[in-house]
């Protein structure tokens, strides 16, 4: 008998799986077909909202990137998902940060070995304050590409931790003053994940607070300002910063409610 009479009198439900088993042998994975329309579609679209992007229309872009994932799904509009997640990170409220952080870890699933979705996910890790984990990822980038930009951040490598901690803190100061807060964020964030322990680096996370706050930020920089005023405990400035802080909020609170918005 051969081996396709024998398949013919298991009945058919033992012959379909039969069959699956040596298509799977054969080829176990099998091509994904993609539309070649479709993935010019969501280049164009992610192509658009990159456009956008740079030129600081924030919410075009962002509607360019879901239009890109919504006709590609994930895996196709991979970057537009990385993308869209770097504008929820530089809105900055806590919302938007916690949901960058979710699509940058998709991404990282689609794309596991990608030194620049590790990278953003270093800054979006810092901006969440989980900062051992934020210098993982920075580590991991460097590691896949020694010359990403942004994971470049926490190098030379080999210098101590403490002189790298000081010199990101100092290039914060030198980018806040410079009256560039956001950029400064970078930088507190990687002064606390490089010095390995929160209560060597009280001030960058104080100076976080305050970046947070001159962008508006207020429910963001109590977290790190109250963290700050627990942690150095030689100085009354940090006291007296958290209760400027809730005091804007409030007056920003009770501004909200008088203009009907919640």
């Amino acid at each position: 008998m051969t081996s396709l009479e024998q398949l013919l009198t298991v009945g058919p439900v033992a012959f379909k799986r039969t069959v699956n088993r040596i298509v799977n042998k054969v080829h176990p994975n099998p091509p994904e077909v993609i539309n070649p329309k479709i993935r010019t579609e969501v280049q164009e679209l992610h192509n658009a909202g990159l456009d956008a992007f740079k030129q600081g229309n924030y919410g075009t872009a962002l509607g360019y990137y879901n239009h890109a994932i919504r006709l590609g799904g994930d895996k196709l509009a991979v970057w537009s998902l990385h993308d869209k997640a770097r504008i929820m990170l530089l809105i900055g409220d806590t919302k938007n940060v916690t949901a960058a952080g979710t699509i940058l870890e998709k991404a990282e699933r689609i794309l596991p070995k990608n030194a620049q979705i590790q990278a953003s996910l270093g800054v979006a890790y810092g901006r969440f304050g989980y900062y051992k984990g934020a210098l993982a990822r920075y580590e991991a980038a460097l590691k896949l590409d020694p010359n990403n930009y942004e994971a470049q951040i926490i190098t030379p490598l080999d210098s101590p931790a403490e002189e790298r901690a000081h010199k990101l803190h100092d290039k914060g100061l030198e980018l806040m003053t410079a009256g560039k807060p956001y950029e400064s964020l970078r930088y507190y964030e990687a002064a606390v994940a490089v010095a390995g322990d929160e209560e060597k680096a009280g001030w960058s996370i104080h100076d976080k607070g305050m970046a947070l706050l001159s962008l508006g930020l207020y429910p963001e920089a109590l977290h790190p300002l109250a963290l700050a005023k627990a942690l150095i405990k030689d100085s009354p400035i940090p006291l007296k910063d958290l209760k400027d802080a809730q005091n804007r909020y409030l007056n920003y609170q009770l501004q909200q409610l008088r203009s009907g918005k919640k």
